[in-house]
């Protein structure tokens, strides 16, 4: 009884804090669903979405949208719930919420070849990498890490086991 309503408060708040709205607003909830609606219409990488909302890089997230109408919306609601708020802050929680780094299926598959190999330099790099998601670490970081699958790289399924 009393679990839904404390879930929903509680990922409703993250949700809030992932886009950097504030969560008193009365349309922001709506706003953050909106956003997710988007992101699952047109099948965006989660992750990386969020960067480019955090980045304020608007002009790519609606360039990846076939639905031009559907992000417009929700980039004016957006916009207009930040106009009066103080966005140092809530960019700051942004960045504290949004890693730039996360492990992807691909990654893992190649620590786990070159480990395999006696090459645990990709185990230790992206142990490096990891360790700190939320900060931009260009000296570590590869390409293929910041985005989904290239479309060179060949999907991999791989389990907890491996």
């Amino acid at each position: 009884e009393e679990f839904e309503p404390t879930f929903i408060e509680h990922y409703t708040t993250g949700l809030c804090q992932k886009m950097g709205l504030p969560h008193f607003h009365k349309d922001s909830t709506e706003c953050g669903l909106s956003f997710l609606r988007i992101l699952q219409a047109e099948q965006l990488d989660y992750t990386q979405s969020f960067i480019r909302l955090q980045n304020k890089e608007y002009k790519a997230l609606r360039d990846d949208c076939l639905d031009i109408r559907q992000f417009d919306a929700f980039l004016t609601q957006y916009q207009n719930i930040r106009e009066y708020q103080d966005i140092d802050e809530l960019d700051a929680n942004m960045q504290q919420v949004n890693p730039i780094y996360i492990l992807r299926n691909h990654m893992a598959q190649r620590a786990i070849e070159a480990a395999e190999r006696d090459d645990f330099s990709e185990v230790d790099r992206l142990f490096k990498l990891l360790n700190h998601p939320y900060t931009k670490q260009s000296d570590l970081e590869k390409p293929e890490d910041l985005g989904p699958l290239p479309s060179d790289v060949p999907d991999v399924a791989v389990s907890c086991s491996s």
